[in-house]
């Protein structure tokens, strides 16, 4: 086959994309070989200056799709290469937006993570995510690489596929993804993992993120906030590392963005599965699942911190407000966050664990609450 130019200015992205499928369909050990020996061999500036990232982009979206192995293994292995060698290189390359067809006007750093996330979703293929999360913890953790932080909370354009998302987004749809279908036991801690490393660093723009709420579908209305609620509920009864992370990435926001975060706490959802709820009411079922558990001490005091969290306001009226607000749909249609709050001390009691902070919490929120020796109930 003839030799592969990486140059950038050699194709257009129309080109690049019908070249890459002929070429890995009739001379895919070429292509891998070349692409290989190309990064290996040529100086930061020329990696820089030519297409390999968008070789490396099409390898991960098409094998992926197509469930290839090899073409996976390969990228994994280039894409490790680089962060170990040449990991300013690849900061800056992950932060151009691709022009291919396939993941038009997406940014390469949420072009990988989307693809990544949807291999969540085939048992052959989620073992990739934690491969590309075991790669990008270490890079990120040397923190050279400002832009990068940056990168992971820009929403996509609305022209692209995935308009509004950003790629702080997507690892929060996968975190919950990977706790409904746990295929590997660390899975979803890794991930957690990589948004705690991300969230830490951003600080005060990061909180901001995960507050606003997304105005384009599927996903209108909705915040990450909302998405790290839902991990929660499905975290509570069977993966304690994922709730301690999630907690810790509650009590950073509240720190900075508190009255911003009880209000976003307090919104109504309008679709979805928690229709007529709030993300307060997911956190305090949560918190209800975690109590049917004996001795489950620790989740239960990790959920509660943010409970307790929410309440630390000079407001108390505000604080009452939000917890007297109803779910107005479903099952629990007219209770309210306290009832909520008061069952779960209730569950508490029954499974032998400590509930002196939750009944604080249950008098400070509302003063007519008469907690009783054998469970607490509205007056």
């Amino acid at each position: 086959m003839p030799k592969i130019i990486f140059d950038l200015s050699s194709v257009t992205p129309e080109e690049l994309e019908s070249e890459y499928l002929f070429l890995i369909k009739n001379h895919r050990a070429d292509v891998l070989r070349q692409m290989s020996k190309y990064i290996r061999e040529s100086s930061p500036e020329f990696i820089v200056n030519s297409n390999i990232i968008f070789w490396l982009t099409q390898i991960i979206h098409y094998g992926i799709k197509d469930k290839d192995v090899d073409l996976i293994d390969s990228a994994m292995e280039n894409i490790a290469f680089m962060a170990e060698h040449h990991s300013e290189v690849l900061a800056f390359l992950l932060s151009k937006t691709s022009h291919l067809e396939s993941t038009k006007d997406l940014t390469i750093l949420f072009s990988w993570f989307n693809d990544f996330y949807l291999s969540t979703f085939d048992k052959r293929n989620n073992f990739y995510f934690e491969k590309i999360i075991q790669i990008f913890i270490p890079l990120l953790l040397k923190k050279e690489h400002e832009k990068l932080f940056i990168d992971f909370t820009q929403p996509m354009i609305l022209s692209s596929s995935e308009a509004g998302k950003s790629s702080l987004f997507i690892l929060s749809l996968a975190v919950l993804q990977m706790i409904k279908a746990p295929f590997t036991p660390d899975s979803a801690k890794l991930v957690a993992q990589l948004l705690h490393v991300v969230s830490e660093h951003q600080g005060v723009l990061g909180h901001e993120h995960m507050i606003k709420r997304m105005n384009s579908r599927p996903f209108i209305g909705k915040s990450i906030v909302y998405l790290l609620a839902n991990c929660l509920k499905e975290a509570a009864r069977t993966d304690r590392d994922v709730v301690f992370l999630i907690c810790g990435l509650f009590r950073e926001i509240n720190k900075s963005q508190h009255d911003k975060l009880n209000n976003e706490l307090g919104m109504l959802i309008e679709a979805g599965p928690f229709k007529g709820q709030n993300s307060l009411h997911i956190i305090l079922h949560s918190l209800i699942s975690a109590a049917y558990i004996d001795h489950n001490i620790t989740v239960v005091q990790a959920i509660t911190s943010i409970i307790k969290g929410v309440c630390e306001s000079e407001n108390s009226s505000s604080i009452q407000d939000l917890f007297q607000i109803p779910i107005t749909q479903g099952l629990n249609m007219g209770k309210t966050g306290l009832d909520l709050l008061i069952c779960a001390s209730e569950k508490a009691k029954l499974s032998k664990i400590p509930v002196e902070t939750l009944e604080s919490l249950i008098k400070l929120i509302s003063p007519i609450v008469d907690i009783e020796p054998h469970g607490s109930k509205l007056i």
